[in-house]
């Protein structure tokens, strides 16, 4: 028996860090009292251009683009996050009623749905029921490099999954690339860190889930 027979029913795989936390005010928030500390001023334009991934990737980019020296950056994406990861499994943000619609949409279906987050298995699940979505019925994935189309091809197959089954909902162009690499649908979901960034392939890019029917998406695409 394959281990895909259940990829039939597919899946919805949503940022939750992002669409439901707001996880990039939390880095941008624990950047900028970083660099004010060295007499910068982080500007949310420089942080959008740098560090919108969150991975700290290109930190050492920005200290260069701040007059900074860049090996000053050795150390500071593992002090972010620090400061963030705590902050990100403490939230009390509450889902929005356009993504509550889509989780039902999908689990009407008899998709599976997945919250894509940073956070360990353990805290997501902590997370997800505090804030109202059972961890029964949205599973938790952690998904450290959303940029990494094999990320995606890992996140479907753990739940068995065919990716081209699969809609991810993202909210920076990194993950809407990688996702589409990996052969999964998208729906792009911008914040105001990532809405200047280049979506194009992906199905639909959208201010707010609430401007695309999920129900008429999931008919278009054969979730």
């Amino acid at each position: 028996m394959s281990p895909f027979d259940t990829a039939s029913k597919g899946a919805l795989l949503f940022d939750l860090d992002n669409l439901v936390v707001s996880a990039r005010r939390l880095y941008y928030a624990a950047l900028k009292e970083i660099v004010s500390a060295q007499g910068k001023e982080l500007s949310p334009v420089l942080f959008s251009r740098f560090f919108v991934t969150g991975n700290g990737a290109d930190i050492p980019a920005l200290y260069a683009a701040l007059g900074l020296a860049p090996d000053a950056a050795d150390g500071i994406d593992g002090q972010i996050s620090e400061t963030v990861i705590p902050r990100l499994a403490a939230s009390t943000a509450k889902p929005d009623q356009a993504l509550s619609d889509w989780i039902a949409a999908a689990q009407a279906r008899g998709a599976t749905v997945v919250a894509l987050t940073r956070l360990s298995a353990d805290a997501a699940e902590s997370l997800l029921a505090r804030i109202g979505l059972n961890p029964e019925a949205v599973r938790p994935f952690t998904m450290d490099e959303p940029g990494d189309p094999a990320a995606w091809g890992k996140a479907c197959a753990s739940f068995a999954k065919l990716p081209r089954r699969c809609v991810a909902v993202v909210t920076s162009s990194d993950a809407a690339k990688a996702a589409l690499a990996a052969h999964l649908g998208v729906v792009a979901v911008p914040d105001e860190y990532t809405d200047f960034q280049d979506f194009g392939g992906a199905d639909a890019v959208v201010g707010s889930l609430k401007e695309l029917d999920a129900k008429e998406y999931f008919d278009a695409i054969r979730l």
